[in-house]
């Protein structure tokens, strides 16, 4: 199986130790033997069956599934109570990240709960700071919002 191991940076100023970054890639790619030391994290597409079982084989834990939604709707009046967020929402949106306790992080045993939910924080606060995704929809409750969506374009989707 061929990868390609980038440094995560910023994974690794929140779990305090070296974060890497697999990328599967038959082309430009390299076969590992062996991974270097520390926390280690690699996203496949459900089509990547043997570089599954490789990683498996090499003690990666299998955490989660990642999902992806395809929509030819645009987001307007239609859909009631839901808007793009604004910047005087983030401390609402960031009290939610509270409850996000079945991410691919908290699911994995090797990192604490504390890391966990600093994760969550950090990945939406980056939305703000221009840093992640390319918008983020929230559902507005009666009194205060309820629910969000950070989401990615990929190509026009």
């Amino acid at each position: 199986m061929k990868f390609i191991i980038k440094n995560d940076l910023w994974l690794e100023q929140i779990l305090k130790k070296k974060c890497y970054f697999l990328i599967a890639d038959k082309v430009k790619g390299k076969e590992f033997k062996t991974f270097p030391t520390g926390f280690i994290s690699c996203k496949l597409n459900p089509e990547d069956f043997k570089e599954s079982f490789y990683l498996q084989s090499k003690k990666f834990l299998y955490i989660d599934n990642q999902l992806t939604f395809s929509s030819k709707e645009k987001l307007n009046n239609k859909f009631k109570n839901c808007e793009l967020a604004k910047k005087t929402d983030i401390s609402e949106i960031l009290r939610l990240t509270s409850f996000l306790s079945n991410s691919r992080f908290h699911n994995d045993k090797n990192i604490n709960i504390k890391q966990s939910n600093m994760i969550k924080e950090k990945w939406v606060s980056n939305f703000f700071l221009g840093l992640r995704g390319d918008g983020l929809v929230i559902y507005r409750g009666e009194n205060s919002i309820e629910g969000f969506l950070l989401y990615l374009k990929e190509k026009k989707k």
